[in-house]
Order: structure tokens, then C-alpha cells, then sequence
């Protein structure tokens, strides 16, 4: 059964567009009173964002000599209170570093519970050993391949001798009739 429609327009509060309007006006007569505070606040966060990038890329460049030291030393191994007392550096700053490093180097973490983080980085000794305890073992000796005779291929190609490959006219499918009348 079809419902008849009506004619009749919908009839809207006023009082809603106001709602709406209200927030709406207040927001752009703040915006438009204070944009250049606003506009300043971003500039000022930006160039803080800046300058505190410049100086951890600053303090990192002088931190990387001690980190590489450690790590070809420790054979890979390091943690956040080696670094901090061979760099003379705090260990927030140490950690920060480590984890940095761990991420660009795609070291494994090793937690011990009590704050001692342990790094592991891939170092080529490491490597080495790796890969010499990865190569099979094998007490069997190799034997050489046999050389094939070129000499007895045939001088067709083989697309002509396979009967599987030649183009065939393709039958036309077979009609079902499933509701015969």
C-alpha cells in the first residue's frame, strides 16, 4: 500500500539556525581578532620545532664517534649506561640517542626489567658469523654436470611439433535449453 504524499512543506524552527549561528559568529569574531596572535604563536612553535631539531642533530654528530666506538667494542652490544658515561652525556639524552639508532640501524631491544635496556646492532663480525654457521656442511664431493650435445636438437621450433600449441578454430559452446517450452 503506497503512502500518499503530502504537500504540506515542513515547517522549521527559527531557533535552530541561531543555535548554529551563534557559535559560528563568536568563533570568527575571535578569529578575526586575534589572527596575527594566533598566526605568531605558529611561527614561534615552528621555528622552536626548528632550532630544537638543528640541536639534537647537533648534539647527534658529536655522540656518533663514541657509538660507533662502543659498538664495534662490544661486539654490537650496547646499552643506555655505557653510552651516557662514555659520551659524558645524560641518559635521557642517551636513550633518546639509542633509540634513534636502534631505529635506523634496525637493532634488536633486549629489556631486563630493572632499566636495563640492552641494544644489539648487526656488525660484520656478527655477520661473519652468521653466515659461516648458516653454509651446509657437506661430506659428499660434488659432482661436476654432465655437458648436453647441442648437436642433437631438432631443427624445427618446438611450437610446430607440440599439437598442443597449433591454433585450432574454436567450436562454437554448445546451447542448454533450461526452460523449454
Amino acid at each position: 500500500m503506497a503512502v500518499p504524499m503530502s504537500t504540506k512543506t515542513p515547517e522549521y524552527n527559527s531557533n535552530v539556525y541561531f543555535i548554529l549561528i551563534i557559535p559560528v559568529a563568536i568563533s570568527l569574531l575571535i578569529l578575526i581578532k586575534t589572527w596575527k596572535l594566533i598566526l605568531s604563536l605558529v611561527f614561534l612553535g615552528s621555528g622552536w620545532r626548528v632550532w630544537q631539531q638543528y640541536e639534537w642533530k647537533k648534539i647527534a654528530s658529536q655522540i656518533h664517534p663514541t657509538f660507533q666506538n662502543l659498538v664495534r667494542d662490544n661486539g654490537g652490544r650496547l646499552n643506555v649506561l655505557e653510552l651516557s658515561l662514555k659520551a659524558n652525556i645524560t641518559s635521557k639524552v642517551a636513550s633518546r640517542y639509542l633509540l634513534d639508532r636502534a631505529y635506523e640501524y634496525g637493532a634488536q631491544l633486549h629489556s631486563f626489567g630493572d632499566e636495563r635496556d640492552t641494544y644489539y646492532f648487526m656488525t660484520t663480525g656478527a655477520l661473519r658469523t652468521i653466515l659461516a654457521e648458516s653454509e651446509p656442511v657437506s661430506s659428499a664431493p660434488r659432482l661436476p654436470m654432465p655437458a648436453i650435445d647441442y648437436s642433437q636438437a631438432p631443427a624445427t621450433p618446438i611450437a610446430d611439433s607440440n599439437p598442443e600449441s597449433t591454433p585450432e578454430t574454436p567450436s562454437p559452446p554448445k546451447s542448454v535449453d533450461y526452460f523449454p517450452e
